[in-house]
């Protein structure tokens, strides 16, 4: 027969099957959702023909996901500072660079982070994409660097 799309039960069927071995082998997932290790079921039709069910499990699908890590130095000496403050920033509205303000900003990302005596404000678990590290505040002692946001991407190769 012709191939099947699973409705909203999740049950395809064929009907009127001569006696036989038959084989279900599923070709795609539902979105979100992996093949199983063994996308093929095995159906044996050997005594009057009856509904003989067989039920495959997929797996839900596991989003890949990166991290990000800025560290503050001293530009001449390069020591770590800390005491500057960061925010990370989602790109979300597809319009390149950092918007923070207007009818529709990038998505900020947690809360601000204070830079420790490493230097370092880190975050995972983002889902792949572009992200922006703003420096709001820089350490006591500081200026602000002329151009305070770093552009990260993450992407499948981490």
């Amino acid at each position: 027969g012709s191939p099947c799309t699973t409705p909203a039960s999740g049950v395809c069927s064929a009907d009127g099957l001569p006696l036989g071995t038959y084989y279900w082998q599923e070709t795609a997932a539902p979105p979100g959702y992996d093949l199983p290790q063994q996308p093929v079921a095995t159906v044996v039709l050997d005594t009057d023909g009856r509904n003989v069910p067989v039920t495959v499990q997929d797996s839900k699908s596991v989003a890949p996901t990166g991290s990000t890590t800025v560290t503050k130095v001293d530009a001449d000496t390069g020591r770590p500072l800390a005491g500057a403050v960061f925010q990370l920033w989602h790109e979300t509205n597809g319009v390149p660079g950092l918007q923070t303000t207007g009818a529709d900003p990038d998505t900020a990302v947690g809360s601000p982070c204070t830079t420790s005596e490493t230097g370092v404000c880190s975050t995972g678990n983002l889902a792949l994409g572009t992200y922006y590290w703003q420096e709001t505040a820089a350490p006591p002692g500081y200026d602000l660097p002329q151009q305070p946001v770093a552009t990260v991407v993450l992407d499948t190769d981490g």
